[in-house]
Protein backbone atom coordinates (compact mmCIF):
# COMPACT_ATOMS: atom_id res chain seq x y z
CA UNK A 1 0.00 0.00 0.00
CA UNK A 2 1.56 2.98 -1.11
CA UNK A 3 0.29 6.78 0.61
CA UNK A 4 0.38 10.08 -0.42
CA UNK A 5 1.92 11.61 2.94
CA UNK A 6 1.68 16.01 2.88
CA UNK A 7 3.23 18.14 5.52
CA UNK A 8 1.78 21.69 5.57
CA UNK A 9 4.30 24.05 5.90
CA UNK A 10 3.53 24.87 9.04
CA UNK A 11 4.31 21.85 10.74
CA UNK A 12 7.70 21.47 8.64
CA UNK A 13 8.80 25.21 10.22
CA UNK A 14 7.49 24.11 13.92
CA UNK A 15 9.63 21.10 13.45
CA UNK A 16 12.64 23.22 12.93
CA UNK A 17 11.85 25.15 15.36
CA UNK A 18 11.85 22.41 18.07
CA UNK A 19 14.65 20.78 16.54
CA UNK A 20 16.80 23.72 17.13
CA UNK A 21 15.33 24.25 20.64
CA UNK A 22 16.35 20.39 21.58
CA UNK A 23 19.76 21.27 19.78
CA UNK A 24 20.34 24.49 22.41
CA UNK A 25 19.60 22.08 25.08
CA UNK A 26 21.72 19.23 24.70
CA UNK A 27 23.82 18.68 21.55
CA UNK A 28 22.23 15.69 19.67
CA UNK A 29 19.13 15.87 20.94
CA UNK A 30 17.38 17.89 17.98
CA UNK A 31 18.67 14.36 16.18
CA UNK A 32 16.80 12.49 18.70
CA UNK A 33 13.79 14.50 18.15
CA UNK A 34 14.05 14.12 14.14
CA UNK A 35 14.14 10.68 14.94
CA UNK A 36 11.09 10.49 17.09
CA UNK A 37 9.15 12.74 14.14
CA UNK A 38 10.29 10.07 11.63
CA UNK A 39 9.25 7.09 13.43
CA UNK A 40 5.93 8.72 14.02
CA UNK A 41 5.31 9.25 10.40
CA UNK A 42 6.72 5.72 9.47
CA UNK A 43 3.70 4.45 11.88
CA UNK A 44 1.01 6.68 10.14
CA UNK A 45 2.09 5.61 6.88
CA UNK A 46 2.11 1.82 7.71
CA UNK A 47 -1.26 1.44 9.58
CA UNK A 48 -2.88 5.29 9.36
CA UNK A 49 -6.04 3.92 10.45
CA UNK A 50 -4.83 2.45 13.62
CA UNK A 51 -5.39 5.34 16.24
CA UNK A 52 -8.89 6.16 16.62
CA UNK A 53 -10.50 9.33 15.95
CA UNK A 54 -9.50 12.42 18.22
CA UNK A 55 -11.11 15.60 17.22
CA UNK A 56 -13.70 15.38 14.42
CA UNK A 57 -11.38 13.11 11.84
CA UNK A 58 -8.30 13.90 13.18
CA UNK A 59 -6.17 11.10 14.59
CA UNK A 60 -3.23 11.35 17.04
CA UNK A 61 0.23 10.09 17.61
CA UNK A 62 2.24 10.56 21.07
CA UNK A 63 5.74 11.12 20.63
CA UNK A 64 7.13 9.13 23.45
CA UNK A 65 9.94 10.42 24.39
CA UNK A 66 9.26 14.58 24.07
CA UNK A 67 6.02 16.13 24.50
CA UNK A 68 4.73 16.45 21.02
CA UNK A 69 2.27 15.08 19.22
CA UNK A 70 1.21 14.39 15.46
CA UNK A 71 -2.00 15.14 14.13
CA UNK A 72 -3.11 14.11 10.78
CA UNK A 73 -6.25 12.98 9.08
CA UNK A 74 -7.06 9.63 6.17
CA UNK A 75 -8.05 12.47 3.63
CA UNK A 76 -10.23 9.61 1.56
CA UNK A 77 -9.61 6.81 0.01
CA UNK A 78 -8.51 6.33 -3.69
CA UNK A 79 -8.72 3.55 -6.41
CA UNK A 80 -7.34 4.02 -9.70
CA UNK A 81 -9.05 1.15 -11.29
CA UNK A 82 -10.51 -1.88 -10.50
CA UNK A 83 -8.86 -4.65 -11.36
CA UNK A 84 -11.27 -8.09 -11.74
CA UNK A 85 -10.52 -9.28 -7.57
CA UNK A 86 -10.60 -6.00 -6.39
CA UNK A 87 -8.26 -4.83 -3.52
CA UNK A 88 -8.46 -3.07 -0.24
CA UNK A 89 -8.74 1.23 -1.62
CA UNK A 90 -5.21 2.99 -0.70
CA UNK A 91 -6.00 5.66 1.94
CA UNK A 92 -4.57 9.02 1.95
CA UNK A 93 -3.48 10.93 4.74
CA UNK A 94 -2.33 14.47 5.38
CA UNK A 95 -0.34 15.10 8.70
CA UNK A 96 -1.87 18.40 10.40
CA UNK A 97 0.34 20.84 13.11
CA UNK A 98 2.93 19.41 15.06
CA UNK A 99 1.58 20.39 18.79
CA UNK A 100 3.49 20.80 21.75
CA UNK A 101 1.51 19.51 24.92
CA UNK A 102 1.71 20.91 28.17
Amino acid sequence: MKLHIHTRPEAEQDIAAARDWYDKVQIGLGDAFLDEISAAIHQLAAHPETPRLYYRNFRRILLRRFPYKVFYQVIGLTNRHLPRAPRAPVPRTRPARIIRHQ
